[in-house]
């Protein structure tokens, strides 16, 4: 039985391919240059192809009589009937550019533009057109292309040698195609905003990846314009046709030219002000109903573009459907540019959307919290699957970078199989292996990681080793992990604070240089095991329980290279809480916590899935407890802690960020300094975390066991706005941050800082002014340098 259903299936596969009768040609402007991704499709159907960059395009139709269409911006729409048999046919296409009529337009001197007019239409019906359909289906094919025209001999001084070059796939000069990449993704809509992303099919040149799978979406019918990702500009762009538009832009009616007896007015849009988010270029709208027929729009680093050097965007939009009523986007290319640090590139990303159904039926439940699907099978289709469905023909260079890298891929697949099974090891940076601190004098710090798969499931083991050169004290400790548990114990050295808030780097710089000893430390015997889970609900579940025997250290050096006048070194202990060093004791405390985001959304692999976040605020709540004469502990205590934090984009207005919490102690009966609820204060002219520290705050100095607490961190991140009136700032992409934290427990205890500062500077960097006031009394001002930009860290 499963050999005839075998040689059925094989049967249909080849009765399909026998009726479908490739169509192939050119696509050429009337001076014989070609057309690149121009769009080719059947008219009143739902499929269609693009052309390569070379204005070759296949498509593959039943035998019959059908009418072919050719579209490009900016040329005459051409049409041909063919009739299709059982051999192969071509068919050529040669496109005149537009003549735009204007022979019915009379501007008077210091009149208005006609394009105005126009435009004024438009949007009054951009809302009507943002969102047309109900629901709808269609199929996206996606390629990405990245190609380097050069690089440097080095970048951020690591040396790029030819064995990197030969493995990205350029040639010895840094040139060729480094990224290829083809998918096939169904996408299904439901408005308001239920959206799923099905791929099922997905190739990368020279590995076994999925590829770049989820589809461009940019939609100029919305106010504020998204374009790949919101890092390429966290304000959005301005839609020409916006309801503010008119406020932004210039417009210039070009001409008109009639398709299908429907007339389409050409307008080129000009920004009205350099360094703004907005577009330039041409947009078409019809006439009468005020639709976009196609865009060629371009921005810059004049538009506030971040990354890339240019990106341009064209798009041709037709109707869907049996009745035509409903206009999509069939085809859309974006083109870009990039030169940073020395590295040249250039690409794009071709769209292709077919087979519309604007009246889908979905089963119960279809749509659920799984946002983008890969299919079990998505990277394992063949060449001549690809062959047969792909809707714009490979360049030779494109055909030739597959052949290449996948059989240099083939050839060393088994081996890096191999090598995943192995123990693989990593060792720490060179910068954390030594230091330099008042209670161990010089210390080594070593640790590294072997990792290997067991089960599909990445198991790791980390040693860490640590030996104090002054106090002769050595530490061993190792952390065990795998799957949703981990396991750590040994002995080791603590800052009082768990949240660890100084680096130990930064601690050996300032005490050295300056004598500033801020980071205080205690030794001890531990054992801690651990376990957390995502639920696809949104909720995220942890657990874990620590015993510690906690053993007091004090200074045994206080060498430092700072004069004598201006040293402040200080025991090793937080000298703002306690008079003396804590006795040796023991404890055993339980941590369970749980977080929830609500519309938690997910990336749904072959083999696991990958939460992504939402629209919504994450929340948590902690609950510790220290639980006394349990393996001798002396600890006897229970506080809890509550959070709720965001990430707003207003787009034009900026970024809001906010944490706010609040928190106490149940019960206090027995609270050593370690199990304080501690604040995260920062005595470093280095930025600590933001919305999760005060930056001018005394480690331990709001430190407390009070019943109750509340702490507020709010940042607002202008992201342009402002500053892009301040020539200086507008061209370096230089951008306004301000904001507060702030911390109450009482009126004595008690901590607000203001801050305002520039962010963005060198695409990394950020400084802050910082005023506080703590017990109701001013503090101090200081100054603070951190990463915050469009490659920001914290």
């Amino acid at each position: 039985m499963s050999r005839f259903l075998i040689l059925l299936l094989i049967g249909c596969c080849g009765w399909v391919c026998v009726c479908a009768t490739p169509v192939t040609g050119a696509v050429r402007d009337d001076r014989g240059n070609p057309l690149p991704y121009a769009s080719v499709w059947v008219k009143g159907g739902t499929r269609g192809v693009t052309a390569n960059s070379e204005g070759h395009y296949s498509i593959d139709l039943a035998p019959g009589e059908h009418v072919l269409v050719c579209q490009y911006v900016g040329y005459t729409r051409q049409e041909k009937r063919i009739v299709v048999g059982a051999g192969g046919l071509k068919v050529d296409f040669v496109l005149s550019a537009q003549q735009l009529s204007m022979a019915e337009v009379v501007v008077r001197p210091g009149g208005e533009d006609p394009a105005y007019a126009i435009i004024r239409e438009a949007i009054k019906r951009r809302a009507a057109y943002a969102d047309p359909l109900d629901s709808f289906t269609c199929e996206a094919y996606i390629k990405t292309l990245m190609k380097l025209r050069g690089l440097p001999k080095r970048v951020l001084g690591q040396k790029i040698e030819e064995k990197d070059k030969r493995e990205m796939g350029v040639d010895s000069n840094g040139k060729g195609i480094f990224y290829l990449s083809e998918n096939l993704t169904k996408i299904a809509y439901k408005r308001p905003d239920k959206l799923k992303l099905e791929v099922l099919s997905g190739r990368e040149s020279g590995s076994n990846g999925y590829g770049f799978s989820f589809p461009i979406f940019i939609n100029f019918y919305k106010n504020n314009v998204t374009v790949l990702t919101d890092r390429l500009n966290p304000r959005g762009f301005v839609s020409p046709i916006a309801d503010g538009a008119l406020n932004f832009y210039r417009y210039k009616y070009l001409g008109s030219f009639v398709e299908d007896g429907k007339e389409v007015n050409k307008i080129r849009v000009t920004p009205r002000r350099k360094y703004e988010p907005l577009f330039s270029g041409t947009i078409e709208i019809t006439d009468g109903d005020w639709r976009i027929h196609g865009v060629d729009l371009l921005l810059s680093k004049t538009s506030q573009l971040e990354l890339m050097d240019t990106l341009e965007i064209r798009q041709i939009h037709g109707p869907v459907g049996s009745n035509g009523a409903v206009w999509q986007v069939k085809n859309q290319v974006v083109y870009f540019t990039f030169n940073f640090l020395g590295i040249d590139a250039v690409g794009n990303f071709v769209d292709v959307y077919n087979n519309y159904d604007v009246a889908p039926k979905w089963k119960r439940k279809f749509f659920d919290r799984v946002l983008l699907k890969y299919d079990t099978a998505v990277n394992k289709k063949t060449k001549a699957y690809w062959d047969s469905i792909r809707p714009v023909p490979l360049e030779p260079d494109e055909k030739v970078n597959y052949i290449i890298r996948d059989s240099i891929y083939a050839a060393t697949r088994d081996s890096v199989g191999k090598a995943e099974q192995r123990l693989r090891f990593t060792h720490a940076p060179w910068w954390e292996m030594v230091g330099y601190n008042t209670v161990e004098g010089i210390d080594a710090n070593l640790w590294g990681s072997f990792r290997k798969k067991v089960g599909g499931s990445l198991m790791r083991l980390e040693p860490h080793v640590r030996y104090g050169f002054h106090n002769t004290r050595l530490n061993l400790w190792g952390v065990w992990s795998w799957k949703d548990w981990w396991l750590s114990g040994g002995k080791r050295i603590s800052q009082f604070d768990p949240d660890n808030p100084i680096r130990e780097t930064w601690n050996s710089i300032y005490t050295l240089l300056w004598g500033r000893n801020y980071m205080k430390v205690y030794q001890n015997y531990f054992t801690q095991l651990g376990w957390g889970k995502g639920l696809e609900n949104g909720l995220r579940l942890r657990a874990n329980v620590l015993y510690e025997d906690r053993l007091p250290l004090d200074n045994t050096t206080l060498y430092t290279w700072a004069k004598t006048s201006n040293t402040r070194l200080t025991p090793n202990y937080p000298v703002e809480k306690l008079s003396g060093n804590f006795l040796r004791h023991q404890a055993v405390i339980t941590t369970v916590g749980l977080s929830y985001q609500p519309g938690q959304r997910y990336i749904e692999f072959p083999q696991r899935k990958v939460a992504i976040g939402s629209k919504y605020p994450v929340f948590s709540l902690v609950y510790q407890k220290g639980w006394d004469g349990i393996l001798a502990s002396e600890v006897n205590f229970d506080k809890w802690q509550f959070t709720v934090s965001d990430d707003m984009n207003f787009r034009l207005a900026g970024r809001l960020s906010y944490r706010l919490g609040m928190g106490g102690f149940l019960n206090t009966n027995s609270v050593p300094i370690q199990d304080y609820q501690h604040f995260n204060g920062n005595q470093l002219v280095l930025a600590s975390e933001y919305l999760n520290s005060w930056q001018l705050a005394p480690y331990y100095a709001n430190s407390t066991t009070a019943s109750f607490y509340a702490t507020g961190h709010v940042e607002q991140h202008f992201n342009g706005l402002l500053t892009n009136k301040i020539p200086p700032f507008r061209q370096l992409n230089i951008f306004l941050v301000g904001g507060a934290n702030v911390l109450y427990v009482n009126s004595a205890n008690n901590y607000l800082e203001v801050f305002g500062g520039l962010e963005n500077i060198l695409k990394v960097l950020r400084v802050d002014v910082v005023s506080s006031w703590m017990g109701g009394h001013y503090y101090q001002t200081g100054v603070r340098l951190g990463l915050g930009g469009l490659l920001k860290v914290f």
